[in-house]
């Protein structure tokens, strides 16, 4: 949770990842140049996709799989853990095509998100 959070705060921080001036709406600056659903939403992910990934981080919108074992909302959602637990549950980050900030929160670890591997130096 402290990788992500860093790497949102970096881009909020830094105007040139902002989509309308605003410092929350980085989740383009994240998300790959294709596979989201579309949206007619001003600076969502699916909005104009050529304009998304000035970062190269290319999250990608594979969805979760659910505790029923059943694939959901491919295309419109990218969800990945962090390795930080709360409680019983652990934190997590997610992007949907329709919006254009960074999701922060908690769930029970039953689901099966993504997760992004980071090399050290």
């Amino acid at each position: 949770d402290n990788e992500f959070t860093a790497l949102t705060d970096y881009l909020s921080a830094n105007s040139e990842y902002w989509c309308g001036g605003v410092s929350t709406q980085i989740g383009k600056a994240l998300a790959s140049t294709a596979n989201w659903d579309t949206s007619a939403n001003a600076c969502a992910i699916g909005n104009d996709q050529s304009l998304n990934n000035l970062t190269g981080f290319t999250a990608l919108p594979p969805g979760y799989r659910a505790t029923s074992g059943s694939l959901c909302v491919v295309g419109s959602d990218g969800l990945w853990w962090s390795s930080s637990p709360s409680g019983s549950a652990a934190w997590r980050r997610g992007l949907n095509s329709s919006l254009s900030s960074v999701l922060r929160n908690t769930t029970s670890q039953a689901y099966g998100y993504s997760v992004r591997c980071l090399l050290g130096p």
